[in-house]
């Protein structure tokens, strides 16, 4: 009986300890909710001022709305630079705002009260697609020469002849760029290929002699442009040319005299072209390309050429109009 008593006292010494040190713990919770200090606690300030000296010193985020301020209040108000966020830009202030307008434009800008205004894809676009200061061109042509020289007409302009067409590339530079008018000036130049059979002059028969001819124009053109709102753009550009023709024949040995027949000839020559804008079209693959190889704007250019060569070596010309279609890339 004894025993037993004491066990129960021992459990209700157990018990009242435990809830001793509950309602201390309570007490402490409350006491630091309600802002009172208890002993060895740091008051208001001095514990701000503990927390801000223990705190890193260079930290990845705003510790609180002053730094926020302070960071936003050094925004240039002109070029909506922020310090550390904005590359790096070359020249005079001036410049420096041209640079970042037309080739740095963040996807938005921060007004008076610190807001960021969203731009969207195609309003971003409006602003460099007419910014690029020249363009890159190459162009797959049917190279449709007619000539005056009946042995060269009978062997490359024939049913029998073989054509595969000629791949041109231009290089344009923009002097002058306007809102309704474009001028500059264009290099080019070019190879095609044809292939047919020799004839007999006197039996009008055709030989097993194969006679190949590779044309290499080179262009030199005073270039303008006509834009069509932003799809679109009426080019042409023409001036002075030359031709270089290299002729082969099958029946000669390699080292005969005859067996290769190279002639150069100058002229002039002509490209009229439709521009049809890919990059207004498809905004998103316009801005991949922008950001990727600094492409303002890609064309596909349906065009046409004339071309006019009366000097060469021998007593002959070619002349005539072709067409074909390409691409042109205007670039920074």
């Amino acid at each position: 009986m004894h025993g037993e008593q004491t066990l129960i006292l021992m459990r209700m010494k157990s018990s009242f300890l435990v809830l001793t040190v509950l309602l201390t713990g309570f007490n402490c919770a409350l006491a630091y909710d309600a802002g009172q200090y208890l002993a060895g606690q740091l008051d208001g300030e001095q514990g701000e001022e503990q927390r801000k000296n223990d705190s890193p010193q260079k930290s990845a985020y705003l510790s609180n709305t002053n730094d926020y301020l302070e960071t936003m209040s050094t925004i240039d108000p002109e070029t909506y630079a922020i310090p550390g966020m904005t590359p790096e830009l070359v020249g005079s202030k001036k410049e420096k705002r041209e640079q970042l307008k037309n080739v740095q434009e963040p996807m938005g800008k921060y007004d008076d009260s610190t807001e960021l205004i969203s731009i969207s894809k195609s309003e971003l676009f409006e602003k460099y697609y007419r910014s690029g200061s020249g363009s890159f061109s190459f162009s797959y042509f049917r190279l449709n020469h007619k000539s005056n020289n009946s042995a060269y007409s009978s062997m490359f302009d024939s049913e029998q002849t073989r054509d595969l067409g000629g791949i041109l590339i231009h290089f344009d530079k923009f002097v002058e760029r306007m809102s309704s008018f474009e001028i500059g000036y264009s290099l080019g130049t070019g190879i095609g290929f044809r292939s047919g059979r020799g004839q007999f002059s006197s039996a009008q028969t055709m030989s097993n002699t194969t006679f190949k001819l590779w044309t290499i124009p080179i262009d030199a053109h005073l270039a303008v442009a006509i834009p069509l709102w932003k799809f679109s753009k009426l080019y042409a550009s023409g001036g002075p040319a030359g031709m270089i023709l290299l002729q082969n024949r099958s029946d000669f040995n390699e080292n005969e005299d005859g067996k290769n027949v190279n002639q150069v000839s100058y002229g002039y020559s002509a490209r009229a072209a439709l521009r049809i804008s890919l990059s207004n079209m498809f905004v998103g693959s316009g801005q991949k390309m922008f950001r990727a190889y600094n492409v303002t704007n890609a064309f596909l250019s349906l065009e046409g050429r004339y071309d006019s060569f009366n000097n060469f070596q021998d007593d002959f010309s070619i002349s005539g109009a072709s067409m074909g279609a390409g691409f042109t890339f205007e670039y920074f």
